[in-house]
Formats: structure tokens, C-alpha cells, sequence
């Protein structure tokens, strides 16, 4: 038998591992609990919004942001692209849609809300 080939793991997959968890954190920093969607059809979290409520303590709003994260990693100008079946299906979301962008070398966080006047 030949040599047989293990399971791969690209390096596509490493750096979007790699902002998923960036964007863990940033969420958590800034008011947001993610939870990441079990299976991904283009929304990778949806987030419920907290509010500060004296110096040590949040509460839930009961609002909801569904969110799509993409990473990017280099020194090449970064862009984040997507096309027209993630607009479509984010329009189509009854909670507010945000695309986060992150740039995995300087863990830097980029986000944009789209909406109908938007696009």
C-alpha cells in the first residue's frame, strides 16, 4: 500500500479559526455575547446585544445581530469580498445583518451593518 494522506486543515481555514475567535473576544468587549451557529449558512454568529447597567454589570436588550465573519491575514491591500447570494440572504434576515472584517495580523475589527438603502 501506498503512503495513505492524513486529513488537511488549509491555511483559509486556520486564519478564519483564528478571526472567529478574535471576534469572540472583541464581542465580548464590546457588549455583544456570541454564539456561533451550529451550522453555517453564511451567518456564523448571532449575538445578543447587552447594555451596561452600573460599572460591573450588563444586561440582555433582547436584541439580536446576526453576524458573518470573513478574515483576512498579508500584507496586501485587504478587502473583504462578498457576493451576491450573502447580500441576498442577508436581506432576507428578519434581525439586523453585520459583516465583520478581520485583519488577523493586527487583530484589527471592521464591521458594517447592511441594509436595502446600503446596497
Amino acid at each position: 500500500m501506498g503512503k495513505v494522506r492524513a486529513k488537511r486543515r488549509s491555511l483559509s481555514q486556520r486564519i478564519g479559526e483564528k478571526g472567529e475567535g478574535i471576534f469572540r473576544v472583541w464581542g465580548t468587549d464590546n457588549h455583544l455575547i456570541p454564539q456561533k451557529t451550529e451550522r453555517d449558512y453564511g451567518i456564523d454568529f448571532f449575538c445578543q446585544v447587552m447594555r451596561s447597567v452600573g460599572s460591573s454589570s450588563e444586561e440582555i436588550t433582547g436584541a439580536v445581530i446576526g453576524t458573518q465573519v470573513r478574515s483576512i491575514t498579508g500584507k496586501s491591500r485587504p478587502r473583504v469580498l462578498v457576493d451576491k447570494t450573502d447580500i441576498e440572504s442577508a436581506l432576507r434576515l428578519s434581525v439586523p445583518y453585520c459583516l465583520i472584517g478581520i485583519d488577523t495580523d493586527d487583530q484589527h475589527v471592521h464591521h458594517l451593518f447592511l441594509d436595502e438603502p446600503l446596497l
